[in-house]
Order: structure tokens, then sequence, then C-alpha cells
């Protein structure tokens, strides 16, 4: 993700990380080093949300998700602060 937003800084996207819950700890670990806390944009660990990958699979049940904006994610996500 840093990468990304490194080699692209005028890219504007939401960017999150899916990984199962039991890697949740590990995944703001990760995000919150403090070689990631010196982005131009930003530290990653605001930058960069955390979704469970079982809350992808309840997600992609729901019927009307093709007529849903990203915004839908806000209630999946959560950040390392949180």
């Amino acid at each position: 993700m840093a990468d990304l937003l490194s080699l692209l800084p005028n890219i504007e996207i939401s960017i999150h990380i899916v990984a199962p819950g039991s890697r949740r700890n590990e995944v703001f670990k990760q995000i919150s080093r403090p070689v990631f806390a010196v982005m131009e944009k930003g530290p990653l660990a605001e930058l960069c949300s955390y979704i469970p990958h079982e809350s992808v699979y309840e997600l992609a049940k729901e019927n009307r998700l093709k007529y849903m904006t990203d915004s839908i994610l806000d209630e999946y996500s959560a950040f390392a602060e949180e």
C-alpha cells in the first residue's frame, strides 16, 4: 500500500487491507510501523483501513450491492486508532 501511494502521489483512492479476523492486530501493528508514519500523504495507519475477510463475504451476499457506493465499506472498515 505504501508503495502504491508513493509511486502514484496524485491518486485519490480509499485503501483497505482485507485479512482474517485473527490477523487484525498484526495488520494494525504492521501499518503503524515508524517507516510508514512519515509518508507524504500522512501515516499509513490513517490512510489504510482493515476489513475482516468475513465481512467481505457478508457484503457479497447483499442483493443490491451493485447499486451501492463504496461508502458501504465504512460500515466494515476499522482504522488502527479505533
